[in-house]
């Protein structure tokens, strides 16, 4: 898409055709991750399989939730569902993201691109819509119910399987050995570094970064970009922080993230819907004998 973009408001929501194989175990929109244990800070940690989406959940998925709300008539659970645009513009006062506001959510070209500006309140009622849709596609199976994950789990599953990974891919580098970059975040400049009284070192909080001009490979990236980790998981670094069930934060950083603040255990506060945050569904694995 070029900067000219056409500024219309698309007004009905767009219906994602997505399918689905007969046994959910099949399903290429989830992936699973094995129990296992691993080292988080200072404690041991454990925990129990599940699956998890393979992506973000992107605006057309959320859009084909919100249909089924309205057709559904349940118009409170609209109301909150409905992701805030206008915080584009509250959050990044520029030109490119007045354009952003109006169409980053409506247009088919952002389809396919993570879903941000949601509650957490919004994103846990799109898990409710998931386990009775996922129920009705595979009604032979027994589900628990589709939730937002624990740290402890989005941090086991960010790691893909290496257990002393700094990021999904393994790490210590943001880029590999031909100088690709690996995630979708914040290129830290010069001007983004500072001293402190001591003259140590001190990189600018993401809040503060500071950039000439925001173009568009400089904001959000389709929730299928980069590679996967071991797991099969895209973009658990980077692109955009992801909300979690109970704790108050949102983990992995996001598109404003300096590199170092994209690893699998980076973390900030969740302050309510932004431009920077969006989720992903998972759901605790059930054996069946």
């Amino acid at each position: 898409m070029t900067k000219s973009v056409c500024l219309m408001m698309i007004c009905l929501f767009s219906i994602s055709s997505i399918s689905y194989s007969k046994k959910f175990s099949k399903n290429k929109s989830f992936v699973f991750i094995p129990s296992g244990s691993f080292q988080l800070q200072d404690n041991k940690v454990s925990c129990n399989a599940f699956y998890m989406a393979t992506t973000e959940v992107t605006n057309a998925q959320y859009r084909e939730f919100l249909q089924d709300l309205k057709n559904q008539n349940k118009n409170d659970e609209l109301k909150i569902a409905i992701p805030d645009t206008s915080l584009w513009l509250k959050s990044f006062p520029y030109n490119y993201f007045e354009a952003l506001s109006s169409i980053y959510f409506w247009h088919p070209a952002y389809d396919d691109y993570p879903v941000v500006n949601v509650s957490k309140e919004g994103a846990n009622l799109y898990c409710k819509w998931l386990t009775d849709k996922m129920r009705n596609l595979f009604p032979d199976e027994n589900f628990n119910d589709f939730r937002l994950p624990t740290q402890e789990e989005w941090v086991y599953a960010a790691k893909g399987g290496l257990e002393n990974a700094l990021y999904p891919w393994g790490g210590p580098s943001t880029v590999n050995s031909k100088g690709c970059y690996l995630a979708n975040y914040s290129i830290t400049g010069d001007h983004n570094v500072t001293r402190d009284k001591d003259g140590e070192l001190v990189v600018v909080s993401a809040d503060k970064f500071y950039t000439d001009s925001f173009e568009e490979h400089q904001i959000l990236a389709p929730a299928l970009s980069y590679s996967p980790n071991g797991y099969g998981l895209y973009n658990m670094s980077g692109n955009c922080a992801e909300m979690l069930a109970k704790s108050e934060l949102v983990m992995g950083g996001s598109w404003t993230s300096p590199g170092h603040d994209i690893q699998v255990t980076s973390c900030t506060a969740y302050n309510g819907p932004h431009p920077t945050i969006g989720f992903r569904p998972v759901v605790s694995y059930v054996k069946v004998d």
